[in-house]
C-alpha cells in the first residue's frame, strides 16, 4: 500500500474511507444539529460536505508541492502516516467512556460547519494520507484523476450518512455505531503498521517479505 509502483484503487479507498469517511461523522453529526429540524440538517450536511471538498481537492493539489518545498521525502510522509494512523486508532479504541456532549445552541451555522468538517470529517490521519496521495501521483495524470474521484466520493458517502443519520442511528444504535467504530480503528491501526512495514521494507532497514 503506497507504493507508487504498485499502487492500485482498491486499498487507497480503503484508506480514504477509514480515515475521512462516514463511519465517524454520523454521531457528532447528530451532536451538533440535535433539536432542529430537516431543514436545517439538510444545509448544515450540505455546508460540511462543501468546506472539507474544497479542503481535502487543495490538499491533494497542492500538497505534493509542499513536501517538494519542505524537502521530505516521500519515506518520511508514508512513515509519518503510518505513525499517525496508528496513534490516533489507538487513541480510540482506548477512549471507551462516554464522550462529553458539548452544548451547540448558540453557534452559528458557520461554527457548526466548522466543528463538523475539522477534525471530524478532516482528521490528522486523513490530512496526512492526501498528502501521500498527493506525492505518488503527482507525476502520473491517470493515478492522479481517479484519487481525485475517489476523494469526491467519501464526500458524497459522508453528504448521504449525515442526510441519514436519523434512520442509521435507530438502526445501528448509538452502541452499534462505537462498536463499528472500534473495528475500523483496528483497520486504521492495521493500515498503520502495514505502512511502516512496508516504508522500512523499501528503506532495507527489515528484510520483510
Amino acid at each position: 500500500m503506497l507504493e507508487s509502483s504498485t499502487l492500485n484503487l482498491k486499498p487507497v479507498f480503503v484508506l480514504l474511507f477509514v480515515t475521512i469517511g462516514p463511519i465517524k461523522t454520523i454521531v457528532p453529526f447528530l451532536t451538533l444539529s440535535a433539536g432542529n429540524d430537516v431543514k436545517f440538517r439538510s444545509k448544515l450536511a450540505l455546508g460540511a460536505t462543501i468546506a472539507s471538498s474544497l479542503i481535502v481537492l487543495l490538499l491533494f493539489v497542492v500538497g505534493s508541492l509542499i513536501v517538494q518545498k519542505w524537502g521530505i521525502s516521500f519515506d518520511a510522509i508514508t512513515l509519518t502516516g503510518g505513525i499517525v494512523l496508528f496513534l490516533l486508532s489507538l487513541q480510540v479504541m482506548i477512549k471507551t467512556g462516554e464522550t462529553t456532549v458539548e452544548k451547540t445552541d448558540n453557534l452559528s451555522m458557520g461554527m457548526l460547519i466548522s466543528r463538523l468538517v475539522i477534525p471530524t470529517i478532516i482528521s490528522p490521519a486523513g490530512v496526512t494520507a492526501i498528502l501521500a496521495l498527493s506525492v505518488i501521483s503527482q507525476d502520473n495524470q491517470n493515478l492522479s484523476r481517479m484519487v481525485l474521484y475517489l476523494l469526491l466520493l467519501i464526500m458524497l458517502l459522508n453528504m448521504i450518512s449525515m442526510l441519514l443519520a436519523k434512520k442509521l442511528l435507530s438502526l445501528f444504535t448509538v452502541a452499534g455505531l462505537r462498536v463499528i467504530g472500534w473495528v475500523f480503528a483496528v483497520l486504521q491501526a492495521s493500515l498503520g503498521i502495514q505502512i511502516i512495514l512496508n516504508t522500512l521494507r523499501r528503506l532495507n532497514i527489515l528484510a520483510i517479505q
